[in-house]
């Protein structure tokens, strides 16, 4: 519906300060297709095409959200809406006025990818577009990943910060930049574009198996592309140009719409799909229960159904999976009937049936 609310864990509701304006008036004039979070900032993208830049403080025990920065391009096309929105990883802050010394630092930058096919990397300081990278379609997906020697080595020993967006044809792109200050990106340039591998029985137009969502890990050579299809694929970053080493299905009903690291980032992940089901999936490796799978083999080790299955006559809205974020222990799973369920996540090397 457009608005933005702040909520504890424990379910309760915290505060919300709006935009501008009467209480109660939307962030954005439209919904929301995703937001992202880092340090104290709160990022979203709207169907308006707008990217909102909120802060999360806490005064007096209370805690509120304030607007920074309602961010839109100066010239874009007439069905524009930011489709996906991410957030850089931040070094741990130093200490200053904003934040706790060893608190994560406040990015100072962001990116967006939008239904006109470019992804948008703004300035959190200004509000403002500093580029625009074109993309061949609708882009779903944007993952971020900052890479130091000696995490660098998959990606040519070059530190800086990586940008890997995927779109609705099936494509994705690696855009690597330089930091100014050891924080801003100086100006991204393309390093690499490449199709994800067709599923059999997918459409073969470019829009029938796009790329819905990303996860990226440098330290592990590691991307995983969840596909409209229910397909997921895992590509070595070093090798791009290959074919996926491993595959799992998702869904045979459904898009792959949310993943989300658990754990170590690069071993464990929880996907969620379109008919409502999340699953757990690792790498399995040398040495552990898994030995009997061959290593960098996809191993699912739990399901649980947390979307409701509802018929057409109900109409359009149901328990789509639509957005997952995860702790070590649990994810919260963002459904499409405005549901949230939070499920326990499986350790490494167990493999249990789950439920929320």
């Amino acid at each position: 519906q457009g608005s933005a609310s702040g909520w504890e864990l424990t379910g309760s509701y915290i505060a919300c300060r709006p935009s501008s304006g009467a209480a109660g008036e939307p962030l954005h004039g439209a919904e929301i297709h995703s937001v992202a979070m880092g340090g104290s900032l709160v990022l979203s993208g709207g169907a308006d095409g707008v990217v909102s830049a909120i802060r999360l403080a806490v005064e007096d025990g209370c805690a509120h959200l304030y607007a920074l920065h309602t961010m839109r391009p100066r010239a874009r096309p007439v069905e524009d809406e930011a489709m996906c929105v991410a957030l850089p990883p931040e070094p741990p802050d130093t200490g200053g006025d904003n934040n706790a010394g060893g608190r994560a630092a406040d990015p100072v930058w962001a990116a967006s990818g939008s239904q006109g096919g470019a992804v948008r990397v703004w300035s959190l300081q200004s509000g403002s577009a500093v580029q625009s990278l074109p993309h061949s379609h609708w882009v779903m997906a944007l993952a971020i990943e900052r890479a130091l020697p000696p995490l660098s080595g998959a990606l040519g020993g070059r530190e800086g910060v990586y940008l890997l967006s995927g779109s609705f044809d099936g494509r994705c792109t690696l855009w690597r930049s330089d930091l100014e200050d050891d924080r801003s990106p100086t100006g991204f340039a393309k390093l690499h574009s490449f199709a994800v591998a067709t599923v059999p029985g997918a459409s073969s137009g470019g829009e029938g198996d796009g790329v819905l969502s990303l996860l990226l890990s440098a330290s592990r050579d590691l991307v995983v592309a969840g596909r409209n299809s229910g397909a997921i694929h895992l590509y070595a970053l070093s090798k791009l140009d290959a074919a996926p080493f491993a595959t799992g299905v998702q869904s045979t009903d459904g898009g792959a719409c949310a993943l989300s690291w658990y754990g170590d980032a690069g071993r464990a992940f929880l996907a969620g799909s379109e008919d409502g089901v999340c699953k757990s999936w690792e790498l399995a490796e040398p040495g552990t229960r898994r030995r009997n799978q061959p290593p960098g083999a996809l191993v699912c080790l739990g399901v649980a159904q947390v979307g409701e299955e509802v018929g057409e006559e109900k109409g359009e809205e149901k328990g789509e999976v639509l957005a997952i974020a995860c702790t070590a222990a649990s994810g919260i799973c963002g459904l499409a009937d405005g549901r949230v369920v939070e499920v326990a996540v499986p350790q490494h090397g167990s493999v249990r049936q789950y439920t929320p």
